[in-house]
This record gives structure tokens, C-alpha cells and sequence, in this order.
């Protein structure tokens, strides 16, 4: 409803946003699509490290032009806007989804509101504070701040995607160094969720949980243990991680894998991984599934014969639609760094204690006399997929050894 009582409907179905039942854009990991004439225009979005959408464009032929930019946004720390410069905004974009601004949220406008839409709360970028508590103020490790306080006080290197998400972890040693090798996949569990609280992508009221597997078989109700628990007040899915064994056909757990969907005695068939109900976020625009074994996404066999990838394979299911699954490019071994392989004396040693990632990595003489030796070497990037579409080699995390 705008000042003079007149009443628009917004309809949001996952990636699609309607108003007053007509399609006004849909989502993409790039920016949106918008119908235009009788076929669709791509508008492109810049987002920095916070997703904050910096600069809107359209784009048709690889090079960006003057006239061809839709519309640039600066912010202070605490999200309000610049004001005084750059104020060109352009008829080539969606106005709906020019909303879309601060932490890639969508700025509500209406009756001189002016808060951001975060999902579980609403926030007041020119007071720095939420409009509603948080939902879990009563929680000990927020006892000590406001419960109206946005990221602790600290927008510009944390941020709050939307204030109840669930990251889900779970991991899975096998064979004969089962105990070794679950000590040293938790130990890289742990790495990731910490990495994500210090990165800010789990932010406040968000909820991360690290469990064991062992029969691969039964992840599905697993997986749907945790979201019966936590889902009620926690919501949706963000992420989803598993470090285990690996091969070409998947994830290796350590005991005999049961039911219908058993592959061999330690996998799971493409049907069980497809079958599973992770509760995605967002319709899966956004939200990750990681794997960390070995060989998860690698393009070649040991023969040097082309492969389609696992990762790719499972990207194309429903379960997956949307999501970004990652892989492993080559075997993995423990790491002290996320962007190159170093294995530690004490992780050759069998201890696994403190920052530890699963990194990429050949069985080359040289490389297997470095890492004996605990020296650095080249360290493989993982693959991501979506759709059953490459999309990049990345490594796990945006903030690399220092």
C-alpha cells in the first residue's frame, strides 16, 4: 500500500516475483531475467564480499557500456544508501528488483518504512538495529548485547543472511584407520563452520550442526532428523557438507550401506542421493552442498578417460535444483591452508587437532614426497555445478591464507 491507499500484491514463489498476478522478474545467481516485449532481458548485478548489489547492468555483447548500466549503490557500514552522486538510475531494469540493494535484500519502501526484508526479521539501516527482537535474544552467547543489535555491532566484516538458517554437517571415516579418519574429517568440519561464523556467513540466529554418519544408507533420515528438529525455529537449509571418503561414484561411508538404495557396501545409489530432502533455502538459489571426498567431481578416470562428473550428476537432480554443488577435483588429503596442499607432521602423524581443510592433490612422487615431508604444494580447486551445468573451479572459502 503506497500514501495515497492504493494496494499492489507481491507474490514470491522461490526465484519468481510476481505483482498483481504478472511476472515482474526471476532470480538468477547472476541477477534476474525480466519478460520483455515477447522474449526475456538478462539484467546483470556486481555484488561485493557482503552481497551487497553495488552496480545493475544490461548486457549483450560482453562489453559493459555507459548506457547500458542500469543503476550503481554505495553504502555506509550499516547500509544506508550514498546520496548526492551516481543518482542516474535507467529504464533498462525491473523497478521490483531494483529493491533489491543492501546485503542483496529488498528494501521496503512503502508508508515511509524504509527497512530491509532479512526473512525472519526486518532492519533499519539508517539506526544500524532491527526492527523486531531477535528471535533468539534469549539465547546465552546474545545475552551479552541488544537483541536489536545487527551482526554484533560489526557490518563490515559480518553478515546476517537472514537470520535463521541451518548449516548441516556430518562426516564419515572408513576402512582401517576408521577412528584417524574420523577425527580428522570432524577436525575439518569444524574448520568450515568456524571459517563461516568468522566470514559471517553464519551469522546471528543462524544454527550450524556437526553429526557423524556412518551408513550412507540412512542419511536420508538423518538429514531428516535434523530438519525436523530445527526447521521449526531455524528454518531453511543453507548449506549442507560431508567429509568422507570418496570415489567416482560418489561418497564412501564406514559400515555396510543398507536398504534399497545401497550402490556397493560402503556407497549410495544416484537414486538415494536424489531421494533425499535437504530444505533449501530460497528454492536452492544460494545454498550449497559440499562435498569433500575424493575424486567428487573429477572430470578423468585413472586411465586419463573422460568422466561425467558425481557432483554433476547429482546437481541435476530435483532435490538439488538451484543449489551449487561442490566436488573434488582430485583425491583430497588434510591441509593446513584451503588454497594448497600441506600436510602437517602432525596430520601425517595421524593427529588432527586445530584448522584443518580437505584439499586436492595427486599421487605423484613429488607430491606424496611433499606432503611426507610437510611441504607446500599446489593445491587443486574444488568443482561447482548447478543444474547440471559446470559452472567454476573455486576454492572452499573466499578469505585465503594470509
Amino acid at each position: 500500500m503506497n500514501e495515497l491507499g492504493n494496494i499492489n500484491t507481491t507474490d514470491y514463489a522461490g526465484g519468481y516475483i510476481y505483482r498483481n498476478g504478472k511476472l515482474e522478474f526471476i532470480r538468477t545467481p547472476e541477477g534476474y531475467v525480466m519478460p520483455s516485449g515477447g522474449g526475456y532481458r538478462y539484467v546483470y548485478e556486481y555484488k561485493d564480499h557482503l552481497g551487497n548489489i553495488r552496480l545493475s547492468y544490461a548486457n549483450n555483447d560482453g562489453k559493459i557500456t555507459k548506457s547500458e548500466i542500469i543503476e550503481e549503490n554505495n553504502y555506509y557500514p550499516f547500509g544506508l544508501k550514498h546520496k548526492g552522486y551516481n543518482n542516474n538510475v535507467t529504464s533498462l531494469g525491473n523497478s521490483l528488483a531494483r529493491q533489491y540493494k543492501y546485503n542483496g535484500k529488498e528494501l521496503n519502501e512503502e508508508l515511509g518504512l524504509n527497512w530491509y526484508d532479512y526473512g525472519a526479521r526486518n532492519y533499519q539501516a539508517d539506526l544500524g538495529r532491527w526492527f523486531n527482537v531477535d528471535p533468539l535474544a534469549d539465547e546465552l552467547h546474545n545475552l551479552s548485547m541488544s537483541p536489536y543489535n545487527y551482526c554484533a555491532n560489526n557490518p563490515i566484516i559480518f553478515v546476517d543472511p537472514d537470520g535463521q538458517d541451518i548449516y548441516m554437517y556430518f562426516y564419515a571415516g572408513s576402512g582401517e584407520k576408521k577412528e584417524e579418519d574420523e577425527a580428522m574429517f570432524w577436525a575439518a568440519a569444524l574448520t568450515r563452520a568456524t571459517d563461516m561464523l568468522k566470514n559471517g556467513e553464519i551469522g546471528e540466529g543462524d544454527i550450524y550442526t556437526i553429526r557423524s554418519i556412518s551408513d550412507l544408507g540412512k542419511l536420508g533420515e538423518a538429514v531428516d532428523d535434523v530438519v525436523n528438529e530445527l526447521s521449526p525455529k531455524f528454518e531453511k537449509t543453507a548449506e549442507f557438507g560431508l567429509w568422507s571418503h570418496g570415489a567416482l561414484e560418489g561418497p564412501i561411508g564406514n559400515t555396510s550401506t543398507t536398504g534399497e538404495n545401497a550402490l556397493d557396501e560402503y556407497q549410495m545409489t544416484l537414486k538415494g542421493w536424489k531421494d533425499i530432502n535437504f530444505n533449501w533455502k530460497n528454492d536452492g538459489f544460494g545454498a550449497q552442498a559440499m562435498f569433500f571426498g575424493c575424486r567428487t567431481a573429477a572430470t578423468e578416470n585413472d586411465k586419463g578417460e573422460s568422466v561425467i562428473p558425481w557432483a554433476q550428476t547429482i546437481s541435476q537432480g530435483a532435490n538439488m535444483k538451484n543449489v551449487e554443488v561442490w566436488g573434488q577435483t582430485k583425491r583430497s588429503w588434510p591441509s593446513l591452508y584451503p588454497d594448497l596442499s600441506h600436510t602437517t607432521s602432525n596430520m601425517n602423524k595421524g593427529i588432527h587437532i586445530g584448522t584443518t581443510y580437505m584439499v586436492g592433490n595427486t599421487k605423484s612422487f613429488f607430491d606424496r614426497l611433499n606432503r611426507k615431508l610437510g611441504k607446500t604444494s599446489y593445491g587443486y580447486p574444488m568443482g561447482v555445478y548447478q543444474n547440471g551445468k559446470f559452472l567454476r573451479t573455486s576454492y572452499q572459502y573466499w578469505q585465503k591464507r594470509k
